[in-house]
C-alpha cells in the first residue's frame, strides 16, 4: 500500500483532474444516491482513502457528518483546502495509514466508504473485519471496485503485461469479481444489499450494454452491504 500512496502523492494533480471527468462524476453520483437511499441526514460517515476529498465534501454538503482520511499527504492537503473553500464545518480530514487507523478508531459510524481503495490492499479481508467493528447496528459498507469481468479490464490487464501500461496497475493487488468480493464480505458479517455496475468506457460499450449482461460492458461496480450482526469475531 505504501507504493500506492507514493503513486498518489507523485501524481496528485492528475488524480484531482480525473475527479472532474465524466466517469468519476458518475461514480460520485451513484455513491451519493446510494447513501441517500439508506442513511438519514446527520448520519456519521467514514470515507476511507478519501483522496482529495471531493466525494466527501459533496456528501457533507447534503447534511451528513463526514470523516475522511488518506495515506497521501498531498491528497489530504488538497482536501483541507477544499473544505476551507466550501466553508463546511461538518467534515474532518486527516492523514493516516488505513490499517492502523481502522484499528485505533474508537467511535462508530452509520456508513463506511471505500471508493476504489480495496484493490490496493493486500489484507483487504482484515480491513473489512475492522470496518464491521466500526459500523453501528444496521450500518452500511459502500465499496466501489474495478470489475475484473469486464471487457475493458481484460484488455487493461493484457496491455499491462505487454507494455506495462497503465502504470497504476503495478499497485493493484486485488482483481475481484463482484460475486467473489460479495462472498468474502458476507462471510465477514454482512448481508449483500445491492451490486450496481457502472462506468462504460465509450459509446461502443454503451451499445454492448443493450445486449450483454451488465458485468461485461461496465468496468466498475459498487457493492453495498449491511451489517448483519454485532458480535462477529
Amino acid at each position: 500500500m505504501n507504493d500506492a500512496i507514493t503513486l498518489h502523492d507523485d501524481n496528485s494533480e492528475i488524480f484531482v483532474r480525473n475527479y472532474k471527468t465524466k466517469r468519476f462524476i458518475e461514480r460520485k453520483l451513484i455513491l451519493i444516491n446510494s447513501i441517500n437511499k439508506r442513511l438519514k441526514k446527520k448520519s456519521r460517515i467514514l470515507d476511507v482513502g478519501c483522496g482529495p476529498g471531493i466525494i466527501s465534501i459533496e456528501i457533507a454538503k447534503l447534511g451528513y457528518d463526514v470523516v475522511g482520511f488518506d495515506g497521501s499527504k498531498k491528497m489530504i492537503e488538497y482536501a483541507k483546502k477544499l473544505k476551507h473553500k466550501n466553508k463546511i464545518q461538518n467534515i474532518e480530514f486527516y492523514k493516516a495509514n488505513i490499517h492502523d487507523e481502522l484499528k485505533s478508531i474508537s467511535s462508530n459510524f452509520d456508513g463506511v466508504i471505500f471508493s476504489s481503495v480495496l484493490e490496493y490492499l493486500e489484507n483487504y479481508e482484515e480491513i473489512i473485519q475492522l470496518t464491521h467493528k466500526l459500523l453501528k447496528t444496521n450500518g452500511f459498507l459502500f465499496a466501489s471496485m474495478p470489475n475484473s469481468r469486464s471487457i475493458y479490464r481484460f484488455y487493461e490487464r493484457l496491455a499491462y503485461k505487454i507494455i506495462k501500461k497503465p502504470a497504476y496497475y503495478k499497485y493493484v493487488v486485488n482483481y475481484l469479481t463482484a460475486s467473489r468480493f460479495s462472498e468474502t464480505v458476507t462471510e465477514l458479517g454482512f448481508i449483500t444489499d445491492q451490486i450496481e455496475y457502472f462506468s462504460k468506457k465509450n459509446n461502443i460499450f454503451n451499445l454492448l450494454a443493450k445486449i450483454l449482461p451488465p458485468h461485461i460492458p461496465n468496468n466498475m461496480y459498487l457493492g453495498i452491504y449491511k451489517k448483519h450482526y454485532d458480535n462477529y469475531q
